[in-house]
């Protein structure tokens, strides 16, 4: 755990072929993950009766909220248990560990998921049938209302459930960035004090998640309805830092970071509900006959969010910022929420009204 000779850092050769080679590994790993993560949930959702799908949905938006979360309290636990000081053994160390977590993943997913299906599909289409008998009695269910509407629809619906992941993917990279710009350059806070604030603002959500999954369930509020709640509370967060910001450059104060913090929180939270429940949608309103089936839907969803917004939408905010000052970049983080909302409202309309295109 050393550090290098001082030889070793003085070659401009070798730090510039360190980067290039730290960069590709970090492309390699996000496309294999992508590629991986891609066939697992294509699988997950074939054999998951429809009926279900909200709440897959819903604890995998809350495992995913919980890992973002718990990624900086685990970063900080490993560097504390190593006592390594210096920065790149520390990385090192750091990405030792999380291999051989991956590595005990795969060989748990090798175990436990079957390598034959079929059983799991035929009791799959048994409990669609099941509960799509039971919903016609009752009129009722987010399956019964895709089931009524013409195909032109839920096609548009299908649509509108990648727009709105696209959108929602540039609009949680973006923040997340510009979150941890404004925390560095305005309040001269740490690396590992930004990546635990901003790690407990994901953190915060989950419970948010599960409650909303338990109300939906209970029946207390249907699921478009708390789409729509969902939907327009992450735009009012984004209006509020917006007011905020222009408030207080108007004064010639800087931002209260408890403020922008409080309000990431809400936003965050707001934005995996709505995550939720639209990928639950899209897969209940795919034809699996046409492009708009449940494998093109995780294709194009997993290119346009992992591909290109998560790629964009961090250097983009910085760019907005350094370049046009913090207001700039708030109302263009308010008018992006503002698309994503209507989407959702368009969503809702169209399931709840069930429009004849």
């Amino acid at each position: 755990s050393a550090d290098p000779s001082p030889w070793f850092g003085q070659s401009k050769l070798i730090k510039q072929s360190g980067i290039s080679a730290l960069v590709s590994l970090r492309y390699a790993f996000g496309f294999f993950d992508g590629f991986g993560t891609y066939w697992l949930e294509v699988m997950t959702l074939r054999v998951s009766p429809k009926q279900e799908l909200v709440q897959f949905q819903v604890y995998k938006a809350a495992a995913s909220t919980l890992g973002i979360g718990m990624g900086p309290f685990f970063n900080s636990f490993l560097i504390w248990i190593s006592g390594i000081q210096s920065t790149r053994p520390r990385v090192a160390f750091v990405h030792c560990m999380l291999t051989l977590l991956w590595i005990l993943f795969l060989a748990a997913a090798w175990l436990i998921v079957p390598s034959d299906v079929e059983a799991l599909l035929a009791e799959k289409n048994n409990a669609d049938s099941t509960a799509m008998a039971a919903s016609k009695k009752s009129g009722a269910g987010l399956a019964r209302s895709m089931q009524m509407m013409p195909k032109q629809a839920r096609q548009l619906v299908w649509c509108l459930t990648i727009g709105y992941a696209f959108a929602r993917t540039c609009m949680t990279m973006s923040l997340e960035a510009a979150t941890a710009l404004i925390l560095q350059e305005d309040f001269g806070m740490p690396t590992g004090a930004i990546g635990f604030l901003i790690g407990l603002t994901f953190f915060v959500g989950t419970p948010v998640l599960l409650l909303g999954s338990h109300a939906s369930k209970q029946g207390w509020i249907k699921e478009t309805n708390l789409l729509c709640i969902s939907a327009v509370t992450a735009t009012l967060c984004c209006f509020f830092i917006l007011l905020t910001a222009c408030h207080i450059v108007a004064q010639g104060k800087s931002l209260e970071y408890k403020e922008l913090l409080l309000a990431d929180t809400a936003f965050f939270s707001a934005v995996y509900v709505t995550k939720s429940i639209s990928s639950a949608i899209a897969v209940t309103a795919a034809d699996e006959e046409s492009f708009c089936s449940t494998q093109n839907y995780k294709l194009v969803t997993t290119v346009s969010c992992d591909g290109v917004a998560r790629l964009i939408a961090p250097s983009l905010a910085r760019h907005l910022i350094y370049g046009y000052g913090r207001v700039a970049y708030f109302l263009t983080q308010t008018v992006a929420s503002s698309f994503g909302c209507l989407s959702c409202l368009s969503m809702a309309m169209l399931i709840n009204l069930r429009w004849q295109l």
